[in-house]
């Protein structure tokens, strides 16, 4: 996973999620709807919901990922993403990525989005897809930098965009 300096001062880690970063994690999805958020809806609604997620994907480390930055000992950028087993077990959807306001631009999205697609090729995953509500900008053109592509679905909500990456070998080795 990777490791960093960010701002020449502070070390920033990118690593899985453990079920003990649960309280960390609340209080990081706590500090993102502080930041107001309008298509934010949260994530646990305690400690110990957020932990059973997570004890949950390490249980299935082939189907599910769930990776948090840190900078110090506080989490500052979180990814989930779940394979589509029910209904293409070559694909994963990338149901969450995001970092704090005060840590974007610094590489952290990039390492988070670097470690989701070394996990992808080495599960064997051929799609990821990410659903983005419209107001989010700013993930719809950070999901176009690693190639994903809009794609239009067949009554989906007119409130997301959806994204998809093939990951055929050499889409994915371009977007990294």
């Amino acid at each position: 996973m990777p490791c960093q300096t960010i701002s020449g001062e502070r070390t920033s880690l990118v690593r899985k999620a453990v079920p003990e970063d649960a309280p960390k994690v609340n209080i990081y999805f706590g500090n993102l709807k502080a930041e107001g958020l309008p298509w934010f809806s949260g994530f646990a609604e305690s400690a110990e919901a957020c932990s059973e997620f997570i004890e949950r994907s390490l249980r299935a480390p082939d189907r599910s990922l769930v990776l948090i930055a840190e900078v110090g000992t506080d989490v500052v950028g979180f990814l989930n993403c779940r394979r589509l087993d029910f209904m293409c077990p070559s694909a994963s959807d990338l149901q969450h990525v995001s970092v704090r306001r005060i840590y974007r631009n610094k590489g952290l999205g990039d390492a988070l989005m670097t470690s989701l697609l070394e996990w992808a090729r080495s599960s064997g995953l051929r799609e990821l897809t990410a659903a983005v509500h419209v107001k989010n900008q700013g993930a719809q053109r950070f999901l176009c930098r690693f190639k994903f592509k809009k794609e239009t679905l067949p009554g989906g909500s007119p409130d997301y965009r959806h994204f998809l990456l093939e990951l055929n070998g050499s889409v994915a080795e371009e977007a990294v």
